[in-house]
């Protein structure tokens, strides 16, 4: 994390009259939020949008307070409220269906994995996406060397040789495409177990803090209806933040779904979110991604906009 963010960071204390600081790495699915600010609806006197080199530095920022709220996968929120981290989802921003994927070097499959090295972060939804890969060619994680990096370090680490394959997501996977590399599994073949979420601190209090958190679900559910309208100029504005083609982009889009405010409201409504963050849990509990059950029931739908 560079210095002047920590400084900056650590320097705004959790008075109300600051900005709500939310947290994310690069994905493409959190570029909806980074659009709302491009095109005014959200102002850095009400929100503060903190780009991390990775989920783990977000998870650790919200430990220790220097984040009021975050852009993290499922599994990884509830990663953060078994370390004591007080989350509540107030937005369902997209459904992973092909977008986080298992890269190798051109000659290698699934089944050739044995003894190789592959570069994944520390973190849940990496672990999670392995395994699955692993178990879909028969073998263990045990069979293989773990390399682990954070998400800036994957096309380097692949470029300079370091591994032979790399656990990843967009847009780090359609600049690998483009030097070589070749996909071998991805997000697709596990439906509805990578889905990426907006969540706040339920310890905020009220007044102020409220209507940051409103302002922000509302802004984001704006640039939806923006992309959904204007798709194009979207991604013009999206692409050089990614430093990829707005075609690239386009493409990086298939590969996820970005939930609707109707999808919203069926999941926080409805207890879809809670039902599936209980499902993850047990996963991640047999899979040895926590050790110990947390309280998932996650969902706020209080702060999602009205009907139209």
């Amino acid at each position: 994390m560079p210095l002047f963010v920590l400084l900056l960071l650590v320097a705004c204390s959790s008075d109300s009259q600051n900005p709500l600081r939310i947290g994310s790495n690069q994905w493409i699915g959190y570029e909806p939020v980074y659009l709302a600010r491009q095109l005014g609806y959200l102002s850095e006197k009400d929100v503060w949008l903190v780009e991390m080199r990775s989920a783990s530095q977000v998870l650790d920022l919200l430990a220790s307070g220097n984040l009021e709220g975050g852009m993290l996968t499922l599994d990884e929120a509830l990663t953060a409220v078994q370390r004591g981290v007080p989350l509540e989802v107030v937005a369902v921003m997209d459904i992973s269906k092909g977008a986080d994927v298992l890269l190798a070097r051109p000659n290698l499959e699934l089944k050739d994995l044995k003894g190789r090295r592959i570069g994944v972060e520390n973190t849940a939804v990496g672990a999670m996406l392995l395994e699955e890969a692993l178990k879909a060619a028969g073998l263990k994680v045990a069979d293989v060397k773990l390399v682990p990096l954070e998400v800036s370090e994957h096309e380097a680490a692949y470029l300079q040789g370091k591994v032979d394959a790399v656990v990843t997501f967009e847009p780090t996977r359609t600049r690998l495409l483009k030097q070589g590399a070749r996909q071998i599994f991805d997000s697709s073949r596990i439906p509805n177990q990578i889905i990426d979420v907006l969540v706040v601190r339920s310890d905020l209090g009220n007044g102020e803090r409220e209507r940051q958190i409103r302002t922000l679900v509302s802004a984001y559910f704006k640039a939806l209806d923006y992309m959904h309208l204007h798709m194009q100029k979207a991604v013009e504005r999206i692409a050089p933040r990614l430093h990829l083609s707005t075609d690239e982009v386009l493409n990086s889009y298939k590969g996820i779904q970005l939930a609707s405010l109707e999808m919203n409201r069926n999941f926080l409504m409805h207890d879809k979110l809670n039902k599936l963050a209980g499902r993850l849990l047990k996963l991640m509990l047999d899979s040895s991604l926590i050790d110990h059950r947390v309280e998932y029931r996650l969902a706020n739908p209080q702060y999602l906009p009205d009907k139209k």
